[in-house]
């Protein structure tokens, strides 16, 4: 927000989308944890099956919070309060304590959930529809030729899309990050609508820490819709960053990165350390912007810009709730 009140981002706040949830490994089987985020207040847990449920918090009973005290039963949670039990798949009410009869509306939101690529990801969407496209496995995070060297965590006052527009913001790669890019390209893939988006750069910098061969860097990531991004970076050595993007509020990103290597690379753990470190730093100078600027509906471009309004409209698509304003304004003659 603005000191004035006003919203710097006017973008709906949550697009449609599958958005991290909870790290895996922070959620045992019988474990119930609470969760802010998407501008709510969720519960999670994983039952007796291994499977991680997501439901809204508040009992329809009498309002207790099921992430704080609530208990896991086989694979369902029971409200601390007055032990009333939810079904993790359905939300509905199967059972309370001192009552044979089940009101016929006692029911839970649930989400649908997705585990792999070391989260429990969960599908929101404005109008309650159904996964549209779902999120593939990111073959490191499953291969054991690879290992997690690192875990980042930051939360930025900033919107998903503002964040994304970097994908084609060329010209920020040689200002703000002192890139001599030699290339660069985004696409959406298999269709001109599809929700996963490649971006390619080849690029050149004078980093001991992270570039190869001629001070050379190649960078490919790819968007699987709002809520993940995956870069794998070729340079000093082979790194791929998993990246996680969830909404906790307005103005308000978790961003999450996990840092694989390979296991069979024969640098130093000071070089990959000093590698992912120059990475983070790049991100960093990013943050800065992100934290402060304001989104620009109409933004004025000059023809070597990117092409941010055709991003704006692929992006478009995970806003089923109401359009998002794009488009921009270059001076008579420009691409």
């Amino acid at each position: 927000m603005n000191p004035s009140g006003t919203q710097r981002i006017p973008l709906p706040p949550v697009p449609d989308g599958w958005y991290r949830a909870i790290f895996s490994d922070e959620l045992a089987v019988g474990d119930v944890k609470p969760l802010a985020i998407l501008g709510q207040q969720l519960v999670t847990w994983r039952g007796e099956d291994e499977r991680v449920r997501v439901a809204d918090a508040y009992c329809p009973h009498l309002g207790a919070h099921l992430g704080h005290g609530g208990r896991v039963e086989e694979n369902d949670v029971v409200c601390p309060f007055h032990g009333w039990r939810w079904n993790g798949d359905s939300g509905r009410c199967v059972a309370i304590p001192y009552s044979k009869r089940i009101p016929a509306n006692a029911c839970l939101r649930t989400f649908e959930v997705r585990e792999h690529n070391g989260y429990a990801m969960l599908w929101v969407h404005a109008q309650g529809a159904p996964p549209w496209f779902e999120v593939p496995v990111i073959p490191e995070t499953d291969d054991p030729g690879f290992r997690v060297y690192k875990r980042n965590r930051w939360v930025l006052d900033s919107h998903i899309q503002e964040i994304y527009e970097n994908v084609v913001d060329v010209q920020h790669f040689r200002s703000l990050h002192q890139m001599d890019v030699e290339r660069a390209s985004w696409e959406p893939i298999g269709s001109p609508d599809g929700p996963i988006v490649r971006l390619a750069v080849d690029m050149r910098r004078d980093s001991a820490a992270q570039a190869g061969d001629a001070g050379k860097t190649e960078i490919e990531s790819f968007m699987y819709g709002p809520g993940l991004q995956v870069t794998r970076l070729s340079g000093k050595l082979r790194g791929v960053s998993v990246n996680s993007l969830t909404p906790i509020g307005v103005e308000k990103v978790e961003v999450a990165h996990t840092y694989y290597v390979e296991v069979s690379d024969p640098s130093a753990e000071k070089e990959v350390e000093a590698f992912w470190e120059y990475y983070v730093d790049d991100h960093r100078l990013d943050f800065q912007i992100w934290n402060h600027k304001i989104y620009q509906p109409r933004p004025v471009l000059a023809e070597e810009d990117g092409d941010v309004a055709g991003f704006r409209r692929w992006f478009r698509q995970f806003y089923s709730a109401e359009p998002a304003p794009d488009g921009d304004h270059r001076e008579a003659g420009s691409a």
